[in-house]
């Protein structure tokens, strides 16, 4: 469900970059930077700054979340890919991008 989700709104995000053309407006541009800057910060929160988390380490959030070293590992290619994104106007793939880091970041509670 969260993927099918996911895949519509990054459909959504591609359709209306069509739409527009290949120029970005400032506002685009902005949200795009600060939507990188924003997954940033959770991911230096989540890691303490560390850029080399070991796979198998266990992360247990104060609000719950369960994840591993792999998924915040990934979680930081996917914000470089996002960052570059934004720097190639590209702010649509930048954004969809950013859905996946807060897909990744946030997952759905477990069900026992």
């Amino acid at each position: 469900m969260l993927r099918k989700t996911m895949l519509l709104s990054c459909t959504v995000i591609a359709a209306v970059a069509a739409a527009t053309g290949p120029t970005v407006p400032a506002a685009a541009q902005e949200s795009c930077d600060a939507a990188v800057e924003k997954a940033k910060a959770e991911w230096r929160a989540l890691t303490a700054g560390n850029h080399t988390v070991a796979p198998a380490m266990r992360i247990n959030t104060s609000d719950g979340r369960h994840l591993t070293g792999s998924q915040l590992n990934y979680a930081w290619v996917l914000i470089d890919r996002a960052d570059q994104a934004c720097i190639d106007p590209e702010p649509a793939k930048s954004l969809a991008y950013i859905h996946q880091v807060q897909a990744l970041l946030h997952p759905p509670p477990r069900q026992f």
